[in-house]
């Protein structure tokens, strides 16, 4: 039934700076390649058989700026800015008697900040605070949905991509516990989720 084949060539390129004894800044930016899986290519639309050979990989660039900076001992803070552009980004096309198609949707991006905090509150405590907040949408119009006119338009949102995350944790080890007992609380905030790509 023929063949189909993927390849690419992915340069990295990353730069590190001790600014001082407890600060590191960084920077970085690579290209990115991902093919479809074989079950992205096991059904074409419109119920064709055989392989969905119209399938490309998606391709990605990737650039991040960041900080990594210890301080009063046992504190430690992290930020980073990050920058994520996508062409061919592989999308849900139809979804019907349990067979799904997939499709490629043209441009889409991802770009936000990420921040964490680990701090050690004495012998016994233990806090980590991490926040990301990050816009994932689409940057090109398309149709969702082999013969239907379900248009999902530039703008739209990346669906099951949240764009605001919370997580805080204060973690409680006693030393010499019994059998390494520990103890935690958690909080766990996740935005809102769209479940398709027209939102």
């Amino acid at each position: 039934s023929g063949s189909l084949s993927y390849s690419a060539t992915n340069p990295v390129l990353g730069v590190s700076w001790r600014a001082a004894p407890a600060l590191n800044v960084y920077a970085n930016a690579g290209q990115g390649f991902e093919t479809p899986t074989f079950t992205e290519l096991s059904y074409r639309p419109n119920g064709l058989t055989g392989l969905n050979t119209d399938l490309k990989a998606s391709t990605s660039r990737h650039a991040e700026i960041g900080a990594k900076w210890k301080y009063a001992g046992a504190q430690r803070l992290d930020v980073a800015l990050f920058d994520i552009a996508t062409r061919d980004e592989i999308v849900v096309d139809t979804n019907a008697g349990g067979r799904s198609t997939f499709k490629n949707a043209g441009k889409t991006s991802r770009r936000g900040i990420e921040f964490s905090h680990l701090g050690q509150l004495g012998e016994t405590l233990r806090s980590t605070l991490s926040v990301t907040l990050m816009r994932a949408r689409f940057n090109s119009d398309f149709i969702s949905g082999a013969g239907s006119t379900n248009n999902v338009f530039s703008g739209y949102h990346l669906p099951a991509t949240p764009e605001r995350n919370l997580f805080a944790e204060l973690a409680w080890a006693p030393r010499g516990a019994w059998g390494g007992f520990n103890g935690a609380a958690e909080v766990v905030h996740t935005d809102k989720l769209y479940v398709n790509d027209t939102n």
